[in-house]
C-alpha cells in the first residue's frame, strides 16, 4: 500500500539513480545533478552515492549542501561521496551520526568510516573523533579504496 503523500515513482527515481552510478557511465553525471534536489531524500541520497561514483571534484560544491540535509541518510551518501572526490568535510557527519538515535544510520555511519579509514574503532564516537582529529591532516582518498556495499 502506498502513502499518502508519496508519489509511487519516487522508489524507480531512486533506484536508476543508483544503477546509473554502478554502471560506470560518466554520461550519466548531468542527468544525475537534478536529482541532489529532489524532494524525497531516497533520490537525493542515491543521486549522490551515484555521482560521488561516477564524478570529479568539480561535482564538490554540487554535494556539499547535502550535508546539511535533515535526512540522516542523505548526509551519509553525500559524506561517502564527497570522500570518492577527495573531500572530506563530512566525516564530522559521519561521526556525529554514531550518536544518532535511529540504529540503521549508526550502523551506516560506522560502515562508512571502517570503509574510509581501513581502520575499526566500533560506533566510539570518542575514538574516531581522536582518530580524526589526526587523520585529518594526512587523510587522501582514491574512489577505488572505498569498497562497494
Amino acid at each position: 500500500m502506498l502513502q499518502q503523500g508519496i508519489d509511487p515513482h519516487t522508489p524507480l527515481l531512486g533506484i536508476a539513480a543508483y544503477t546509473l552510478g554502478n554502471l560506470g557511465n560518466t554520461d550519466a553525471v548531468p542527468h544525475l545533478l537534478p536529482y541532489l534536489k529532489d524532494p524525497h531524500p531516497l533520490v537525493r541520497g542515491d543521486a549522490a552515492e551515484s555521482l560521488g561514483k561516477l564524478g570529479t571534484p568539480e561535482l564538490v560544491p554540487d554535494l556539499k549542501p547535502l550535508l546539511g540535509m535533515k535526512a540522516p541518510a542523505v548526509r551519509i551518501k553525500a559524506a561517502v561521496a564527497l570522500v570518492r572526490l577527495n573531500d572530506f568535510s563530512g566525516m564530522e557527519q559521519l561521526i556525529t551520526l554514531l550518536d544518532s538515535p535511529a540504529p540503521l544510520y549508526r550502523q551506516e555511519a560506522y560502515k562508512a568510516l571502517k570503509n574510509i579509514s581501513n581502520q575499526d574503532f566500533g560506533g566510539s564516537r570518542k575514538k574516531w573523533e581522536q582518530w580524526w582529529d589526526e587523520a585529518e591532516k594526512t587523510m587522501e582518498a582514491s574512489p577505488n579504496d572505498l569498497k562497494q556495499e
